[in-house]
């Protein structure tokens, strides 16, 4: 890394072996950041990124650039994270690295000086990295104040950000990278939820002026557009690296990391700005950008006890039906849910992410009360209605965003709807934490015990595998699951899903329900989710052009 000109491919191939190797040891990463520097670390990246006018690159070359690309990030991340622990404080040496690598945003790495005048910034450099590993969350806060320190002085100066982060500036013939230092940013908060959730908390002074941050990243930054300033030819927009950072900043687990089990108990910081973004989209649907649904799908997704407590708005014992122990709730009114859900559900990515969430909170949900009868105090079968209701008001809120997302050709056609449900399945089958585990193992059983909720998850087991490997089929044998977009296709799949999960929580907790009563019970859920769908709908959301034809009794 301090050998004067460019490595040749023998050394790259060195480096990137003994970084994947030792990427995740502190100890190394210190040493390594330490050794090398700052600005010299990102000199040399930008070196290695930006080869002469006139290099051809093999495909085994660059792909060797973009696995150092990866490694290199994950090392430096590692290396800001190594003194976290240390007796006595901050290590100096780290923490003049960090520091170094905050001056070096504001100037300019130019590899090849005599083809272009303009090199990529140092935040430009530092962000594509970014991307990469978890970085240290003090480091990150003090980092995205500098970032939007230097853009609203550059907006101040009559550029957007467009202007700022690009033209004459280009990446190097390698295309490695991103013109937009904020969205390698947004997937470095992505990594790190607390980090993510303090950002968007507070706010930065600039100029004497106080720019809040979540304000600014969602209302009213304008994001550059084009693989070019995301470095993601298959997610062209900024707002797809936002989302990463909302869905971290509310879940309190990385974007891109397996659903934990069982959720991690939310905070009260996570619930309030939850709250805050789904009340925002709610008021102004076009804050849910594109390249950003899948983020708020998993998100909703992970708060399905508030969400169903808001739809059930005047139901008696909420707390018992709706299980949450000591974790935060977000406080989401009936109308806001109804408009958020419809307006998310309108993507394709969003829609699966709430249709598998709720039918896994569902299924946990059956597991849970029947299993324990003392938990809601009344007959099987109404519970087994009572919690059909509610999941069947949300799928009705979610099928006519659906169908009418393909009406007003915001999407192509159903199929794209059942091409991205499939895509989501791998996300899926790790949802068992997506139940009614987080925060619930305080709660009481009857018998005076502690219910770990956290085992209310073999029955949404079942039924997800059910659902994502099309194994729900009817008397004919087809598939039920994700066939189309019409309320009639999705009434049945409804009751084929839902009297699964109904069926077998039935069995395993010996209720003595026959299938007709368990049938019967979940039909009668269907009717009223999907009349309390319709008339939310047409109170709240009529704004929105939401055709609710056919979803009333």
């Amino acid at each position: 890394m301090n050998k004067k000109g460019r490595l040749s491919d023998a050394e790259i191939t060195k480096l990137n072996l003994l970084l994947s190797a030792n990427k995740n040891d502190p100890e190394f990463s210190g040493e390594f950041a330490v050794k090398t520097g700052g600005e010299n670390m990102l000199s040399k990246y930008n070196e290695l990124m930006s080869p002469p006018a006139g290099t051809t690159l093999s495909k085994a070359q660059l792909a060797q650039l973009k696995e150092l690309k990866a490694n290199l990030g994950t090392t430096i991340g590692t290396a800001t994270t190594s003194d976290d622990h240390r007796k006595g404080g901050p290590d100096p040496e780290i923490t003049k690295f960090q520091n170094d690598l905050l001056k070096a945003g504001q100037r300019d790495f130019n590899a090849n000086p005599t083809e272009s005048p303009y090199g990529l910034s140092g935040y430009q450099l530092t962000s594509s990295l970014m991307s990469e590993g978890k970085w240290d969350k003090d480091f990150l806060q003090d980092y995205g104040d500098a970032l939007i320190t230097a853009e609203k002085n550059g907006a101040n100066a009559g550029q957007n950000p467009d202007a700022y982060w690009g033209y004459p500036r280009s990446l190097g013939s390698t295309n490695i990278g991103a013109l937009d230092p904020m969205t390698g940013y947004m997937d470095a908060l992505g990594h790190n939820p607390e980090a993510s959730t303090e950002f968007f908390g507070s706010d930065t002074s600039v100029n004497g002026e106080k720019v809040d941050h979540y304000d600014y990243l969602l209302k009213d930054r304008h994001w550059p557009e084009g693989p070019g300033y995301t470095g993601d030819g298959k997610n062209p927009s900024g707002y797809n690296n936002l989302g990463h950072a909302l869905e971290s900043a509310t879940t309190g687990h990385a974007y891109d990391a397996p659903i934990p089990n069982p959720l991690p108990k939310h905070t009260t910081d996570q619930a309030e700005l939850t709250s805050k973004i789904i009340s925002d989209v709610s008021q102004h649907p076009d804050l849910a950008h594109e390249g950003m649904n899948d983020s708020l799908g998993r998100m909703s997704a992970e708060y399905m006890p508030d969400v169903n407590r808001a739809l059930a708005n005047d139901e008696k014992g909420l707390d018992k039906l709706y299980p949450e122990g000591d974790s935060a709730r977000a406080t989401i009114g009936e109308r806001d849910a109804t408009r958020f859900l419809y307006t998310v559900g309108q993507d394709p990515d969003g829609y699966a992410a709430i249709n598998y969430g709720q039918t896994q909170y569902t299924s946990s949900l059956m597991q849970y009360h029947l299993e324990h009868p003392g938990a809601y105090d009344i007959p099987a079968s109404e519970k087994i209605e009572k919690i059909s209701t509610n999941s069947a008001e949300i799928e009705g809120i979610i099928g006519t965003a659906r169908k009418d997302a393909v009406i007003h050709d915001k999407v192509a056609d159903d199929a794209v709807f059942n091409s991205r449900i499939e895509a989501a399945g791998e996300w899926a089958k790790t949802g068992v934490g997506i139940g009614i585990g987080a925060g619930t193992a305080t709660i009481a059983s009857p018998a005076g015990g502690a219910v770990a909720g956290a085992a209310a998850e073999w029955v949404s087991g079942q039924v997800i595998d059910s659902m994502v490997s099309g194994a729900s089929r009817d008397s004919l044998g087809e598939v039920v699951y994700s066939t189309g977009g019409e309320v009639e296709d999705r009434k049945r799949s409804f009751m084929a899903v839902t009297g699964d999960a109904a069926m077998l929580a039935n069995e395993r907790a010996g209720t003595g329900l026959s299938q007709e009563q368990v049938d019967t019970a979940v039909s009668k859920g269907l009717d009223s989710g999907h009349g309390n769908a319709k008339d939310n709908l047409d109170d709240f959301a009529g704004d929105l052009d939401a055709d609710t034809s056919g979803l009333g009794n």
